[in-house]
Parts: C-alpha cells; structure tokens; sequence
C-alpha cells in the first residue's frame, strides 16, 4: 500500500509543481494555499482528520451504509495528499534547474507547453530528484509505519472492550517503539 500512496503523492505533486509555476495568479496561489496548508499541519492531525471526519461526511453525503468501513482508505488519501505537498516542492526545484532554453527548444520543435514539459522538461527534471525522493520516500514509509501502528493498537483496544488507559499505553509504546 505504501507504494501505492507514494505513486499517487508524485502524481499529485507533479500536478501542484505545474499549478504552482503557472502563469495564472489564482492557480499559482491555490497551490501555494494547499502546498503552505498540509506542510505546516502536522502528519497525525491530517490523519486524525481524514481518519474520523471524512468517512463521516461521505457516508452522510453519499448516503453510504455505515457497515463500510471507509476510514483506512480515508487514510491512505490522507498520506498521498500530506506526500504530495513535499513531492510537489522537490518536483517545482527539479523544473527551475532545467534551463529555460530546454522549453525554447521543445517548442522550436513544434511542441505545446504541455508536450514541452512531459517530454523535455520533466524527465530532465525528475532525474536528478531521484535520490531526494527516494530519502523523502523512507521518512515518509516510516512515519505511514508508525502511525497506522498507532491507529490500528487503538482501534483494536477499542473493539476488545479495553479501558482508556490500556489503550494509551498500547499507543505510547508503539510510538516509543517506532522512534527507535
């Protein structure tokens, strides 16, 4: 599932990198909007959200059947839209450092903006991000580790009939235990 997750986060980052190099000012700062949001918000408060709040009002919006648990996929939405945000910033340095006569040349070539930046820019630029990714991506898998850990011990001393104060300590060692 973490690949998962980490494909949709660089698709839609790679999204964000595009809106937030657009000329338009009103794409450009609902990306930087979304960009500034999810960095700032810690990982636990997005999945505390998307965890019990979303599946909630889907359920009520969709007028789906409460019998479908729809909050461990809430929370993998929850991951490739908190990875997304960093992706998009690594994505939007990788595009700057390609020359702009790379883009000059592709449409030389005959090539729309889009051509241009799918077949010339983008491979260019994603190269070099291999290795920043590939960091981005461990931290994040076990972070994705540690707090599904965490949400899973709670919900399992919850459906066993455990007191509260059980339940934290299973929480608090899984945290412990994940920051290792």
């Amino acid at each position: 599932m973490g690949r998962y997750v980490t494909v949709a986060g660089i698709v839609i980052g790679t999204f964000l990198a595009m809106l937030r190099l657009s000329s338009s000012r009103v794409l450009r700062t609902a990306a930087r909007t979304y960009i500034a949001l999810f960095r700032a918000v810690p990982l636990i408060m997005v999945l505390l959200w998307f965890f019990l709040i979303i599946p909630q009002l889907l359920q009520q919006l969709l007028h789906i059947s409460p019998a479908h648990d729809m909050r461990m996929a809430s929370a993998l939405i929850a991951f490739s839209l908190f990875e997304a945000a960093y992706y998009s910033e690594i994505i939007r340095a990788g595009i700057q450092s390609v020359s702009t006569g790379q883009m000059h040349a592709g449409q030389a070539l005959g090539m729309s903006y889009l051509q241009a930046m799918r077949f010339v820019i983008l491979p260019q630029a994603l190269k070099p991000q291999e290795l920043v990714g590939g960091n981005g991506l461990v931290e994040m898998g076990t972070q994705m580790a540690m707090l599904i850990g965490m949400i899973a011990g709670s919900e399992l001393m919850r459906v066993a009939g455990v007191g509260p104060l059980p339940a934290a300590a299973v929480t608090i060692t899984v945290a412990v235990v994940g920051y290792l």
